[in-house]
């Protein structure tokens, strides 16, 4: 058996007239776990409403109508990634990637910083 120092942790909890028992155990000699990514890979998001490459004139895809231009979020790791979001006043919100080319609905829009 490993002479390592051994920290456990539980819960013990029931729904529905069950009983549930998690247990975690982790060694105190384990590496630490790691940490997220350089700073040079680090992701950043920028959210903007007047990008250097205006955003494409798009269709509702359900009733036809010229979509509303909202916003543009550029971020991810290289290579950049783009997403514009559309509104039609009667379908609802759309999203437009740029690297695959798809208009999708989208059930929510990212809010510019500063904006309530």
């Amino acid at each position: 058996m490993d002479t390592a120092a051994t920290k456990c942790t539980g819960f013990l909890g029931g729904g529905c007239g069950q009983s549930v028992a998690l247990v975690a155990c982790v060694s105190e000699e384990a590496p630490a776990p790691r940490k997220g990514r350089g700073p040079n890979l680090m992701r950043s998001t920028t959210v903007t409403r007047n990008p250097e490459v205006p955003a494409p004139a798009l269709r509702c895809p359900d009733c036809d109508h010229p979509l509303i231009y909202l916003q543009t979020v550029i971020g991810g790791v290289k290579p950049l990634e783009r997403w514009d979001y559309f509104e039609c006043r009667s379908c609802g919100f759309f999203k437009y990637r740029h690297r695959g080319r798809k208009l999708r609905r989208t059930p929510i829009i990212p809010r510019l910083r500063g904006q309530s």
